[in-house]
C-alpha cells in the first residue's frame, strides 16, 4: 500500500463520525507486514549483488577478462551502498508509535522521509552503471574487448542507469508531494485539536 492512498485512507478514518478500529488495526498491519516483506526482499538482494560479485571475480580469474573484472568490481561497489540503506531502513523499522492519527501521520512521515533518503542509493547505482559503461568502452578502445561485447554492456548496463535515474528521480517527486500532504494532514488534525 502506498504512503499516498495509506494517508487518504487515514483523514477519510478520523474524518468520519466512528472509526471502524478493525479495519484501521488491518491496515496497520498489512503495512507492518508490508515492511518486513520489503526488508526481506533487501537482504535477499545484498546477498545476491555479493554473490554475482563473487561469481564475477570467479570467472574473471579462470580466464582472466577485464569484463568479467568490470562487472564483479560493478556488483562489489554495489553492496556497501545496499547494505546502508538495508541498515537505515531496518533501523526505522524498529521506531515505534502510538496508534492514535496523530501517531499513524508521524510513522507515515517517518517512512516517507526515510524513502526519500534511500534514494541516494539508485543515484549511486545509476553512476556505477554509467561508470561501468565507461569502462567497457575503454577497453574495447584498448582492444580488450569485441565491439559486440562493448555493445551489448554499454546498451543493457546504460539503459540501466537511465531507467534508474529516471525511476528515483520520479520517486523522489512523489514522496515529496506525499511529505507535504504528510505535513498539511499534521497541521490540520493538530489545529483540529486546539
Amino acid at each position: 500500500m502506498s504512503d499516498d492512498i495509506f494517508l487518504a485512507e487515514l483523514r477519510a478514518d478520523w474524518t468520519r463520525a466512528t472509526v471502524d478500529a478493525a479495519d484501521a488495526e488491518r491496515r496497520m498491519a498489512w503495512r507492518r507486514t508490508g515492511q518486513r516483506l520489503r526488508l526481506l526482499f533487501g537482504a535477499i538482494c545484498i546477498g545476491l549483488y555479493a554473490a554475482f560479485a563473487l561469481l564475477f571475480a570467479i570467472r574473471a580469474s579462470a580466464d582472466g577478462r577485464e569484463t568479467y573484472w568490470l562487472a564483479a568490481t560493478a556488483f562489489a561497489l554495489s553492496v556497501p551502498t545496499l547494505l546502508v540503506e538495508f541498515v537505515h531502513s531496518l533501523r526505522e523499522a524498529r521506531v515505534e508509535y502510538d496508534e492514535t492519527p496523530i501517531g499513524l501521520l508521524l510513522q507515515a512521515r517517518s517512512h516517507i522521509a526515510a524513502r526519500r533518503r534511500s534514494l541516494w542509493g539508485c543515484r549511486i547505482a545509476a553512476v556505477i552503471l554509467a561508470g561501468s559503461v565507461i569502462g567497457a568502452i575503454v577497453l574495447h578502445a584498448l582492444g580488450r574487448q569485441t565491439l559486440r561485447e562493448t555493445a551489448t554492456i554499454g546498451l543493457t548496463w546504460g539503459l540501466t542507469a537511465l531507467g534508474t535515474w529516471w525511476w528515483q528521480a520520479r520517486r523522489g517527486r512523489r514522496l515529496a508531494v506525499q511529505s507535504a500532504r504528510c505535513e498539511r494532514m499534521l497541521a490540520e488534525y493538530r489545529g483540529a485539536d486546539s
